[in-house]
């Protein structure tokens, strides 16, 4: 801000960066929305009689649903859409570290789920 020469420029520059934050976080908050419903579909579309595989699918991605909404996006997004933690860093505006972070806490969470603590 020490080096702007032209007052009239900063609105436009501020209005600017205030506008990409809100996009990027208006598209991460689309994205969580349809990998909930998505979730919520393929959990419904199973039956018993599908196999053992299938229901066991089924039960990962409740108790997936079941985490708090940071962490279950980052985990749908680093372990079902395959992708690295720099890329989900990006893909949610927040830094590695808190990728890291919500991925220990989420596998905690949902190892409890799967073993059977409601806890979590």
């Amino acid at each position: 801000l020490h080096s702007l020469r032209d007052d009239a420029a900063f609105l436009p520059w501020a209005l600017r960066i205030v506008t990409r934050r809100v996009a990027r976080v208006i598209k991460g908050r689309q994205q969580h929305r349809k990998l909930a419903a998505d979730f919520a579909a393929e959990t419904e579309s199973i039956s018993p009689e599908a196999g053992p595989a299938a229901v066991q699918a089924a039960e990962i991605r409740r108790a997936i649903a079941s985490l708090p909404p940071d962490q279950a996006a980052t985990i749908a997004l680093f372990y079902l859409e395959d992708m690295g933690v720099a890329d989900v860093a990006l893909a949610l505006d927040v830094p590695v570290g808190t990728i890291k972070t919500r991925l220990m806490h989420a596998r905690s969470k949902l190892r409890g789920f799967l073993e059977g603590d409601s806890n979590g």
